[in-house]
């Protein structure tokens, strides 16, 4: 298991390769004392290891052989999902059009047309924003194109499934109530407003409110469990694709100003990690935080930081009085029997670490470090 240490080592050369990826430059040698197998691992935990193939093909110096093909071996599997997952875009913007719904695509299956090759975006589901009204008009049309229906009106999403691989998350709202509410809610309520019809049944947002969106979503993550470094490069690649079309400004009109003072950090951390910025030190705890966000730590740091903004007594009361909106997805069975939502409250406390006393006593060590 990677120490912090060992995850800043290996991370920084992997967001070296990656860098190289994005700029179109030779990547340097594996340093000394580093290992391709570690490196290997963090590019898995942060679902980048079919895009770092691109670079380490590159080098004097490969991995073993076994480990080369375990890599090329992802890089084919990203291809072949991403070739799958564009053509049932496709079909299901078709569908859409045919019934008269209209939609806006989310978050990956946009940005991944910025990257120098569409399958290097890992991508788990696609995300489709649509009227609230239309949810079973959508569901109908889901089924039709031989989907599975595996969650339905629980929380703001419905989410469906067909084998092998795809995945697609029908959103009802960008955020959940209380998500908006600690972003800036007012702002993310009607997307709709700020975005245009392109043909179909698909409308674009604009490139302001995109760009807000997506650092929102990173933020989010970000304040909630940790981030990854794939938030970061989509961040690079979206300030560069967009250009001048992008007003950072808007983003103190979009959230709350502590939020803003985030994203314009995690921003400058993107442009050093990416971009032509030279590194100046002022963001090393969120580099070392990011590069730890991947690993197995990353409730851990969620953990730490509510406690550190919440106190001991502050965290229990959160976790015991979350927000509704926010438990149902995880357990639907609040749809019929709300009355349920007291015992529900209790259980989700042991279920988050059930199965696992490593992270149990982790989550323990934490409680009794702060006060």
């Amino acid at each position: 298991m990677y120490s912090k240490e060992t995850a800043a080592d290996e991370g920084r050369y992997l967001l070296h390769l990656l860098a190289c990826v994005i700029n179109g430059s030779k990547p340097s040698e594996l340093p000394d004392g580093m290992s391709f197998e570690k490196v290997y691992e963090l590019a898995q935990k942060h679902n980048v290891g079919a895009m770092s193939f691109a670079a380490v093909e590159k080098l004097s110096v490969k991995p073993s052989e076994e480990l080369l093909g375990q890599w090329r071996e992802q890089r084919d599997k990203e291809f072949c999902r991403d070739v799958i997952q564009r053509s049932e875009y496709s079909a299901i913007c078709r569908a859409f059009a045919e019934r008269g719904v209209r939609m806006l695509p989310l978050k990956g299956i946009l940005i991944k047309s910025l990257y120098p090759k569409s399958y290097m975006r890992m991508m788990s589901d696609i995300d489709l924003l649509i009227d609230a009204e239309n949810a079973d008009t959508v569901r109908g049309i889901m089924l039709s194109l031989g989907y599975t229906a595996e969650s339905f009106g629980a929380g703001s999403e419905d989410v469906y499934h067909k084998e092998p691989l795809m995945s697609v998350e029908i959103h009802r709202s960008l955020f959940s109530e209380s998500e908006m509410e600690g972003l800036s809610g007012r702002h993310f309520g009607d997307p709709w407003q700020h975005s245009r019809h392109t043909g179909g049944g698909v409308y674009e947002m604009s490139a302001n409110f995109f760009f807000g969106y997506v650092l929102a979503h990173a933020a989010k993550h970000y304040l909630e469990a940790g981030t990854g470094i794939k938030h970061f490069m989509d961040m690079q690649l979206i300030s560069r694709g967009y250009g001048s079309l992008i007003d950072t400004g808007v983003l103190g009109k979009l959230m709350r100003s502590e939020n803003v003072s985030l994203c314009r950090d995690m921003l400058r951390l993107s442009e050093q990690w990416f971009g032509e910025a030279e590194p100046d030190g002022s963001l090393g705890s969120m580099e070392e935080f990011v590069l730890s966000s991947g690993v197995y730590g990353s409730r851990q740091n969620a953990l730490d930081r509510k406690l550190a903004e919440k106190g001991r007594l502050g965290y229990l009361l959160y976790e015991l009085f979350i927000p509704a909106d926010r438990i149902v997805y995880d357990y639907p069975v609040l749809e019929d029997k709300p009355y349920l939502l007291p015992v529900i409250r209790l259980r989700r406390l042991f279920d988050k670490t059930a199965g696992d006393p490593q992270l149990l006593k982790m989550n323990i060590k934490s409680l009794l470090r702060h006060r």
